[in-house]
């Protein structure tokens, strides 16, 4: 199986799009069947459908022939008349009505998935070559029933104004603190890259299903060619940070990353999980940092701020996988260079938790994430706070009670 279809199983994208059409299928046709070459079809068109998939679409656009059948594992993308660019990649050995690929597109941020579907009579082309489904590709978790043909479809309505950029992560909206020392972050090859957990209409990220048993998609992730280790994941990124400060000069702030899956290396037998949290605290006393802590495996390790490389203000971490196992946070050493696609540190845009709003905070932390666990939570809030401070001072130092952890920043 091809390198391009399977770094797409179960791919649920976070791309730069407005709100899902939940109804929209994009059917992949062969055109002319019996009147080409060696009996082959003359065309194949990609068609979209924001409703039934049958007769006339909405957008449609011919696929040229490059030498090999466009629906191939390896992918094919075209621009409809929109301004929507659409990618399918499909497994041609699917047998109706199987599982067959995946499809994605620009103005969306969740990966439709394709079935195998060869169904005749789907609609005629303006020089009367009839077109028959090959694939449908809509958001559907089984393969729906053979749609209903519709008498005399129309020709394809003339395409709209292209639909507008979406608004994509939240925007950047965190307290000076927080800026100050926000950690800048690298990505070993097999990790997935941060990205947003809630987006702007309140709906949370559905996260990546795992490669179970798949050795040939765990080595997809073990080269870095996972869905999840896309540039369009740091491009659609947030980070989460929740602070508390105390009376006696000194500010916690606890920095929350969110990956869609943590997938183990292709050699161990261990399993991951979709959806990961990770976190790096900063201490600072008068506003100076002072210590730091990263989580790892659900504990925190620490040193002091001079024993952390910088970028600037801001601390270097990487996202690592320890001997086969899943991902946690390490420090940056040797003047390492970045990794990741970008090929820089790279700083996601920053939510205080005491900025947001209510609905979407109360969305994010209320939310069941599986496997994985948000430190932003209250009582974890709570545990991070006080195993950094006893970590980083083991006489132990004696700390004064900060309380619940605020959840509105106060008026100054």
């Amino acid at each position: 199986m091809s390198t391009m279809f399977l770094r797409l199983l179960a791919l649920t994208s976070a791309m730069v799009s407005a709100e899902t059409t939940w109804s929209e299928n994009l059917v992949l046709a062969d055109c002319g069947i019996g009147l080409g070459v060696n009996g082959g079809s003359t065309s194949r068109e990609m068609m979209y459908y924001s409703g039934p998939a049958w007769g006339a679409p909405k957008y449609m656009n011919n696929v040229p022939w490059d030498g090999s059948y466009p629906w191939r594992p390896k992918g094919v993308s075209q621009t409809l008349p929109n301004g929507d660019k659409w990618t399918v990649s499909i497994n041609d050995k699917a047998v109706d009505p199987n599982l067959a690929g995946y499809a994605w597109h620009t103005y969306d941020k969740v990966v439709l998935t394709c079935w195998s579907r060869h169904l005749d009579g789907l609609f005629t082309l303006a020089d009367g070559k009839k077109c028959s489904m090959a694939y449908i590709c809509n958001h559907q978790p089984v393969p729906g029933p053979a749609p209903a043909p519709a008498p005399n479809p129309a020709p394809p309505s003339p395409p709209p104004a292209p639909a507008p950029p979406s608004s994509g992560p939240l925007g950047e909206n965190a307290t000076p603190g927080a800026l100050k020392y926000q950690p800048v972050i690298d990505f070993d090859k097999s990790a997935c890259y941060n990205t947003a957990a809630i987006f702007p209409d309140g709906h949370l990220n559905p996260g990546l299903s795992l490669c179970g048993n798949d050795q040939s998609c765990r080595q997809e992730v073990d080269k870095g060619a996972s869905a999840c280790q896309q540039p369009n994941r740091l491009d659609a990124s947030n980070v989460y940070v929740r602070e508390k400060c105390t009376n006696d000069g000194w500010c916690f702030y606890l920095y929350g990353y969110y990956f869609e899956k943590d997938e183990p290396g292709a050699a161990t037998p261990l399993e991951g999980h979709t959806h990961d949290w990770e976190h790096v605290g900063v201490w600072t006393q008068n506003g100076e940092a002072k210590i730091l802590g990263w989580s790892a495996h659900g504990n925190y390790d620490t040193d002091p701020s001079n024993r952390v490389e910088w970028e600037g203000n801001h601390p270097k971490f990487v996202i690592h996988r320890d001997w086969g196992s899943t991902h946690a946070f390490r420090k940056a050493k040797n003047n390492e260079a970045p990794e990741n696609v970008k090929g820089k540190w790279m700083r996601s845009p920053l939510i205080s938790l005491e900025r947001l709003d209510g609905k979407l905070k109360d969305a994010l932390l209320g939310h069941n994430w599986g496997s994985a666990h948000s430190d932003l939570l209250d009582d974890r809030f709570n545990k991070a706070y006080w195993a950094t401070w006893a970590h980083a001072h083991p006489d132990p130092v004696p700390r004064p009670d900060p309380g619940p952890p605020q959840m509105r920043e106060r008026e100054l």
